[in-house]
């Protein structure tokens, strides 16, 4: 009975298999790449196709972390750049929309901060971009 069950395993386990891929070159010099052999019994280049595993969750997840992260850090190298609409040159802020001048560096931060995040950029922000005005403020305030 267990032996049924181990060989039921490894077969289940081995869903992805090789297959032999041939590039053959007809007539005219035109490639084909096909899975049974060349018609002129030649082929140009043959190997062993081993399909890649469909990725786990968990490499699924770093991917869409390291993709948000990379957005992230693009924003930020803009900001700092002056050409990302959340800085201060840009045009983060809605249109008719006027931050005080004239105050503390603190408040002037929070300001900007809390009108970004009411226009529609900020409101569909990541959390990232979120991070980044929130650390903003904090390094304005301290």
């Amino acid at each position: 009975m267990k032996l049924m069950v181990m060989v039921a395993l490894v077969l289940a386990g081995t869903s992805a298999q090789a297959q032999m891929v041939y590039k053959c070159v007809g007539k005219g010099g035109a490639l084909s790449y096909q899975s049974e052999p060349c018609a002129s019994g030649l082929p140009a280049k043959s190997w062993v196709a081993i399909p890649e595993p469909e990725p786990t969750e968990a490499q699924l997840r770093a991917r869409r972390y390291a993709q948000q992260r990379a957005e992230s850090d693009s924003q930020e190298l803009a900001a700092r750049a002056g050409r990302w609409p959340g800085s201060r040159n840009g045009g983060g802020v809605p249109q008719g929309a006027s931050i005080p001048i004239g105050g503390s560096a603190c408040a002037d931060a929070r300001a900007e901060r809390d009108l970004w995040l009411k226009s529609p950029l900020g409101r569909d922000a990541s959390i990232d971009a979120r991070r980044v005005w929130h650390e903003r403020v904090w390094n304005a305030c301290r």
